[in-house]
């Protein structure tokens, strides 16, 4: 059995990854309270800030949580019997903004501390901006699990910086009509012209209104990520 000294086991795909592993897997969890000492055959870092929805936290927090705490973990992994170490980071670390599809010969260029997320809480309104038409890249939490528990179990797949995505991609539209009917709702759209959007957007700079550019920005992007590496590396199909 597989012993792993596990760090933010309380976020999403922590809680997620110790239920899918659960059979296969003993494991240690960091807590704040303790030292930081690594007895494990595998260390997979999951703890980080990344979403700040109400603009509280300082850069700094940013760079103490992402950058100095996970250089202190992979410190201690150096010198401990652990021979297998996987942390996780958002793409938006390596772009803010993509063309065509991100892949790991994308040499990192964030534009700031803080991964900003859109999110969306359906409260049965319509979404107002039906007309605009993207893509992007999503990764089911199973999908990530797998892959993670892969790299675990085997010793084929080489050391390396992985992107890991769903072989679909989805535009916001179809997200919203997904969401819809897990809820066993109709979806609801509103096709507005992109023209009066554009200008609401920039009515909403000036007044700080939910709108603003930024939000329309990040809510009708595209951002493509390509999963060819992994999927080679793991010999899965194309």
């Amino acid at each position: 059995m597989k012993t792993i000294f596990l760090t933010g086991s309380s976020g999403f795909v922590g809680s997620n990854l110790k239920r899918y592993l659960d059979d296969s897997s003993n494991f240690s969890e960091f807590k704040r309270e303790k030292e930081l000492e690594i007895h494990s055959n595998t260390v997979i870092h999951l703890a980080g800030k990344a979403h700040d929805l109400k603009n509280t936290s300082t850069p700094n927090e940013f760079y103490q949580v992402n950058t100095e705490f996970t250089k202190r973990v992979f410190d201690v992994f150096l010198v401990s019997e652990a021979q297998l170490f996987i942390t996780l980071s958002s793409v938006k670390a390596v772009a803010d903004e993509v063309e065509g599809a991100l892949t790991e010969e994308n040499i990192p260029n964030p534009s700031g501390p803080k991964i900003r997320g859109a999110y969306i809480i359906s409260k049965g309104l319509p979404w107002p901006l039906g007309a605009f038409e993207n893509k992007r890249s999503f990764c089911s939490i199973e999908n990530l699990c797998f892959i993670i528990k892969e790299i675990i179990e085997r010793e084929d797949i080489p050391s390396g910086v992985y992107n890991i995505a769903d072989d679909e991609d989805l535009s916001t539209n179809e997200l919203i009509s997904l969401i819809a009917h897990s809820q066993n709702k109709s979806p609801r759209f509103w096709n507005i012209s992109k023209s009066f959007i554009n200008k609401v957007d920039k009515i909403g700079d000036q007044l700080h209104l939910p709108l603003n550019t930024e939000r329309l920005h990040k809510l009708t992007e595209s951002y493509v990520v390509s999963n060819a590496k992994i999927k080679m590396a793991c010999k899965l199909s194309a």
